[in-house]
């Protein structure tokens, strides 16, 4: 029973217009994922040193996380937008895709995808609503009760989240892609200081063996700026990035 309480009150809370948030970075979205972690530990009467995985929690509990819950709310109200044609304001920024020749796609019950040119726009319900819509199976949008949708559409969604890799897993593909460009780096700047050594310019006036002498100031700051200027495109990216 209390389990049920506050279920209904903080999830309440937590899925309240939370479509508004659809296209934020992780780092906003991880800040309510945090909360519905704690609040599958207080259900479940788990504290956080004895709960195995969160993730597995949520599972067991049948929710979906935060990030799927924010796309399940734009897919019902994309919906009831379209059946039942309410609200009228959000109905009216929908619309059937109708090719001009018939197609393979011209029962597919898609909708007409607007263009913009900032990526704040796309977060706009008439852009993000039919990009959420399109991407479901056909047998969901072609669902015609809400009870049926519904069902179907987190059944979807759960499997998406299960075969969709982890935020730790993408946390781990981005060190290692920062380590490889970090390495990468390395053994360009390596590169150039060997080049920049065996130069004509560089190398002392008789020809028998001896030590390299090191270059002057000038010629370093040179060799820096062409580095700098030069550097690999994944090293362009994850300083751009």
């Amino acid at each position: 029973m209390a389990g049920s309480v506050a279920s209904s009150l903080v999830s309440s809370r937590l899925d309240y217009v939370n479509s508004i948030v659809y296209g934020k970075s992780l780092k906003n979205i991880n800040r309510l994922q945090r909360i519905q972690y704690s609040l599958a530990r207080v259900v479940t009467y788990r504290r956080s040193h004895a709960l195995p995985s969160a993730t597995a929690l949520l599972k067991q509990l049948h929710w979906l996380l935060v990030e799927w819950r924010i796309r399940f709310k734009l897919a019902t109200m994309t919906f009831k937008a379209l059946h039942k044609g309410r609200p009228p304001y959000l109905t009216d920024q929908l619309q059937y895709y109708q090719p001009t020749r018939s197609l393979r796609s011209s029962g597919s019950h898609q909708l007409v995808k607007p263009r913009h040119n900032l990526s704040f726009g796309s977060r706009a319900f008439r852009i993000s609503a039919p990009h959420i819509w399109n991407s479901l199976p056909t047998n969901i949008r072609e669902a015609q009760l809400l009870l049926t949708f519904r069902r179907h559409l987190k059944t979807h969604y759960f499997q998406s989240a299960v075969s969709t890799p982890s935020r730790l897993a993408r946390k781990l593909a981005l060190i290692l892609l920062k380590i490889s460009a970090l390495y990468e780096s390395f053994t360009y700047l390596l590169t150039l200081h060997n080049v920049y050594h065996e130069t004509r310019h560089h190398m002392t006036s008789d020809s028998s063996p001896g030590p390299t002498p090191s270059p002057c100031r000038a010629c370093m700051t040179s060799w820096l700026a062409i580095a700098l200027a030069t550097l690999p495109p994944s090293v362009n990216r994850l300083l751009t990035g």
